[in-house]
């Protein structure tokens, strides 16, 4: 019994349709396998055959090294959905969303969190909003994916949290379980090197630019650095986490940027 897998769960709080495969001219419409070949979880006989007509377009989804169950031939109708753009433009639709220029944005350009406390089970975050999402979970079950780059899949990589006290989060190609509490101290001493006038780069490599240290003054580079050191030295997923979500107290905030969206979109 394999379950039900996060793109599952994800598919299901947003209330979309079912995504059957296309009906073809010669052979089976579905697949024979019990498991999903991408996500692991159950297809219920209703998956999308691999061979034949791809349910991935392969010139833009070239993860076929991190499918759950190789031996399988068959990719659930959550996973078809979650992972093309064609089931993001279909959710779009549904959800009264304007479609964007672009054909080739998807699902994986953006940020995500999915769970049954937020209203329609879903929102698309912006690196502000994913601030507020982590200092404050939604009510598990939920799925949490953070596109830092927008161009790596990450919904069939998830993972389902199931306490809003430490949870996973998929960053891209990790997976990172979350202490709530951790978060919080981490995220603390980063904002605080930010609000000094530290950069991102300055506080995850501990080598600020020599003026930088000089306008702030060695005792006070010191004792911000070294609220940082543990987390750079011991916990630097965690840290890195802490830099793409905190935010400076003097308007000039990057955290506060769109999703992360790109002009040109290269196959992941």
């Amino acid at each position: 019994m394999h379950g039900l897998s996060a793109p599952q769960l994800a598919h299901r709080l947003i209330g979309s349709p079912d995504w059957h495969p296309p009906i073809p001219k010669r052979g089976e419409r579905y697949g024979a396998d019990p498991a999903c070949w991408l996500c692991g979880g159950e297809t219920g006989g209703v998956g999308w055959p691999q061979r034949g007509r791809p349910a991935f377009d392969p010139a833009t989804f070239t993860n076929v090294n991190a499918a759950a169950v190789p031996t399988s031939w068959t990719v659930c109708q959550a996973c078809v959905y979650l992972s093309t753009n064609e089931g993001w433009r279909d959710h779009l639709a549904r959800t009264g969303q304007p479609t964007p220029e672009s054909q080739r944005l998807g699902w994986r350009n953006y940020s995500h969190v999915f769970s049954p406390g937020i209203p329609s089970g879903h929102r698309r975050l912006g690196r502000a909003e994913l601030r507020e999402v982590l200092l404050a979970p939604p009510t598990p079950p939920f799925v949490l994916c953070i596109a830092l780059t927008g161009q790596k899949h990450t919904l069939f990589r998830a993972q389902i949290a199931y306490s809003s006290g430490m949870f996973p989060v998929q960053m891209e190609e990790e997976t990172l379980i979350v202490d709530h509490a951790r978060l919080r101290a981490c995220l603390a001493a980063v904002e605080a090197g930010l609000a000094a006038g530290l950069t991102r780069d300055d506080l995850s490599s501990g080598a600020p630019p020599p003026h930088r240290i000089a306008r702030l003054g060695i005792r006070v580079w010191r004792r911000l650095d070294g609220e940082v050191a543990h987390w750079r030295a011991y916990e630097r997923d965690l840290l890195r986490l802490a830099l793409h979500i905190g935010r400076r107290l003097d308007g000039d905030d990057d955290a506060h940027a769109q999703p992360a969206v790109v002009a040109t979109v290269h196959p992941a």
